[in-house]
C-alpha cells in the first residue's frame, strides 16, 4: 500500500456475535491500515453504496428507483439504505435485539419479528 495499492475492504463492521460471543469484526482492523497508511478503503460490501447499486443492477432496477432494504444490522443495513434513499425494513431476527436501543439514533421505516411481518408490510407498502 505504501507503493501505491489501494485497500479494498468486503465491509467495516464493528462487532460480530457468533453463538452469544460478542467479538472484533474486520472493521477495527480496517481502520487500523487506513490510519497508519494514510489510505481510505474502497468498500466493496454493505454500507457501500457501490453494493446497493451493483446489486439493483443486477435485477434491472437503479438506485433511484424505490426499494426496501431488509436487514438484521441496523448500520450496514437499514442506515447505509436510508443513505441513498431506500426503505428500511430492520428485522429482529439476528444481529439487533428488540427492542432497539433507545440511544441508537439512526431509526428504521419499518420494524419485523419475522418474516410473516416482512411481507404484511412490503404488501401494504408497494
Amino acid at each position: 500500500m505504501l507503493a501505491g495499492a489501494d485497500l479494498v475492504a468486503m465491509h467495516k463492521n464493528k462487532f460480530w456475535n457468533p453463538e452469544g460471543e460478542l467479538l472484533l469484526d474486520a472493521g477495527a482492523f480496517i481502520h487500523g491500515i487506513e490510519y497508519a497508511s494514510g489510505k481510505e478503503a474502497i468498500l466493496i460490501g454493505k454500507p457501500s453504496p457501490l453494493y446497493f447499486k451493483t446489486a439493483l443492477e443486477s435485477i434491472d432496477a437503479k438506485i433511484e428507483d424505490r426499494f426496501f432494504m431488509i436487514g438484521d444490522d441496523i448500520e450496514n443495513d437499514i442506515k447505509a439504505a436510508q443513505n441513498i434513499g431506500g426503505k428500511g425494513i430492520l428485522i429482529y431476527t439476528g444481529k439487533t435485539k428488540y427492542p432497539l436501543d433507545e440511544n441508537i439514533n439512526i431509526k428504521p421505516d419499518f420494524e419485523a419479528h419475522s418474516l410473516r411481518n416482512v411481507i404484511e408490510i412490503l404488501a401494504k407498502e408497494v
